[in-house]
């Protein structure tokens, strides 16, 4: 199905304030925008062998290549897995219609977007501009019990929330990308994602963007997997919760931080929180709602939260607590699940009451899906060790609510620590000025993310749309792979 985007008119817009309002974008790549002169990809870089470039689409092009905006494509495909049943896994694939709209003359590098949130994920896009306008192939997919509202595309399997079973299917859509494995399309054909397409795609220069959420499950997934992943080159983490205090939002929401959270003590997997107010309000009971199907529910005999004034009532300026809902297998019963460290303080302040799971299967729960925890960066890494990495984060969080952005900083420190190649906190002002964004930030990579460095290196809010920020970062990531250029900032940006 052929698809025109009215966000072709926003690109347009953006690239307005730049002088660039062209729907024709020249993406000449010449030595002096800041690639090596002989850090280009290979002639035949990634593409796969049954879908050769037109006899005029070489490598030779490179220098006076031009990619040309227009519709774009989508196709559906089924991804085999284990973990989703004889169904697969249901991925959505967004492409350039043409080939003379992939980004390089080699043909179109690929980006896996992993949803966010605590459900199976979604197909809609919501009016946001999709990476294909940018040259890439897209992949979006539907974790194992996820579905379509309308039914048509269906996930096999049972969902897990986010754990091994996300994860195994995750890393299969990521071999998809790679080429490793085929899919069946609509006719039951196993196709590869070049065949797809129609045109060369760099199997070998793979991203991911993780969205939210998306950030942990995506990090486990290449930590479990990511000796079957070869392919999978850059980490793009858009304002990751790493960490079971920021994902059950215990330390801070926006515009609301916890008083009682302790600024810059996060030290790995650990926050500190001041306890001694913790209360727990029998005249207040609370529905927990399963986190992906809220028609589950059940019912908490009381609110926790952080007692300012010692009078036994909640009150709706006192910061509360509310428990993510769970079940562990389909048919079992809801869980009230929050953080290890909170668990914990329930019980040594007498305060801790069913359905809240006991310290052993709370701690064995995020154990299989929080990546701060034992030596998930640095398996990862191991796996991939030439994985560029980029953190997102802007001055106010979409969630998260400390003055340090302690998320952030958790998730720098984490993949800095693993020894991950290239860790940089926002993208390159150059891409930002590319869209149109006068970003005056322009952090290094490889910096030591301090209290500091993070919150003086955060986006601007008003950058803080996909149509500026995670695109800057998917096309700054997706170029450096592509030029093999991991310099510490950018002149320029190196495609256009």
């Amino acid at each position: 199905m052929l698809l025109t985007r009215s966000t072709l008119a926003v690109r347009a817009d953006a690239l307005a304030h730049v002088g660039l309002a062209l729907l024709l974008v020249t993406t000449a790549c010449t030595s002096d925008v800041g690639a090596p002169a002989d850090a280009g990809a290979p002639a035949d870089a990634g593409a796969s062998a049954d879908a050769g470039a037109p006899a005029d689409g070489g490598a030779d092009a490179s220098a006076t290549w031009t990619r040309v905006e227009g519709a774009l494509e989508t196709a559906f495909v089924q991804v085999p897995s284990t973990a989703a049943g004889t169904e697969g896994v249901a991925v959505l694939i967004e492409f350039p219609a043409t080939r003379d709209g992939t980004r390089y003359p080699e043909g179109a590098p690929i980006v896996v977007e992993v949803p966010g949130g605590s459900n199976t994920g979604s197909f809609s896009d919501d009016g946001v501009p999709a990476y294909a306008e940018s040259g890439l192939v897209t992949l979006k997919l539907l974790f194992p019990g996820g579905a379509t509202p309308d039914g048509a595309h269906v996930s096999g399997g049972a969902y897990d929330y986010r754990g091994p079973l996300c994860q195994r299917a995750l890393a299969d859509v990521f071999r998809f990308a790679t080429g490793a494995i085929s899919a069946s399309d609509a006719s039951g054909a196993m196709v590869s994602l070049a065949t797809v397409v129609g045109y060369p795609v760099l199997t070998d220069e793979v991203g991911v963007l993780a969205i939210s959420n998306g950030g942990n499950v995506a990090a486990m997934a290449l930590a479990a997997h990511g000796a079957e992943l070869t392919g999978i080159g850059w980490f793009v983490g858009w304002e990751n919760p790493t960490g079971d205090q920021f994902v059950v939002v215990e330390v801070g929401r926006a515009m609301q931080p916890n008083p009682y959270y302790v600024d810059g003590s996060c030290v790995g997997a650990t926050c500190e929180l001041d306890y001694s107010q913790l209360a727990f309000d029998t005249t207040a009971p609370m529905t927990v709602r399963d986190a992906s199907d809220d028609t589950l529910t059940v019912m908490l005999p009381g609110t926790i939260y952080f007692d300012a004034n010692s009078d036994g009532l909640f009150a709706a300026s006192e910061y509360r607590v509310t428990p993510f809902g769970y079940r562990m297998m389909p048919g079992s019963p809801l869980r009230a699940f929050v953080s290890v460290e909170l668990t914990q303080a329930l019980i040594d302040a007498g305060l801790h009451m069913m359905p809240i799971p006991l310290i052993a299967q709370t701690t064995a729960f995020w154990r299989a899906r929080d990546p701060s925890v034992g030596t998930r960066f640095a398996d990862a890494i191991t796996a991939l060790p030439g994985l560029g990495v980029m953190v997102l984060g802007s001055e106010t969080d979409h969630v998260q609510g400390t003055d340090d952005h302690a998320h952030l900083r958790v998730q720098l420190a984490g993949w800095r620590d693993a020894s991950a190649p290239f860790v940089r906190l926002n993208p390159d002002r150059a891409y930002f000025a590319q869209l149109g964004a006068a970003v005056t930030i322009d952090n290094d990579a490889n910096v030591e993310p301090t209290r500091d460095f993070v919150v003086g290196g955060l986006a601007p809010d008003t950058t803080d749309d996909e149509a500026v920020h995670r695109r800057a970062a998917v096309q700054e990531m997706a170029d450096r792979t592509h030029d093999a250029n991991w310099s510490a900032n950018l002149d320029a940006t190196l495609w256009y």
